[in-house]
């Protein structure tokens, strides 16, 4: 895993306009290691589920989300997201920044 292509794969949570199945495809394919390759009908949903968005939340790491309708942002490990537009955005962002500042 590239620790700047996790912040950059952050970043892109963090500035996506809604659940995008391209970001979840990039996702996958940098923590394939984890997870396996993923055919395109079996990419998780990353940007658009918290229980996917957990899969990137290393084990015994605490996590929070909050937000309301128009805004929200999440913490993994003390690692936060800057605001996303889904909560599965932003817990995304703040488990992908995470695994950059302790890989």
């Amino acid at each position: 895993m590239s620790i700047s292509r996790l912040e950059a794969l952050a970043r892109l949570c963090e500035s996506a306009s809604g659940p995008a199945w391209v970001l979840d495809k990039e996702i996958a394919v940098e923590i394939r290691e984890e997870i396996g390759d993923c055919a395109d009908d079996e990419v998780p949903a990353f940007s658009m589920s918290v229980d996917a968005a957990l899969m990137l939340v290393r084990p015994g790491k605490g996590w929070n989300v909050q937000g309301n309708m128009d805004v929200f942002y999440g913490v993994v490990a003390g690692s936060y997201s800057k605001s996303a537009k889904t909560a599965a955005l932003a817990l995304s962002a703040a488990a992908l920044r995470d695994r950059a500042v302790a890989p």
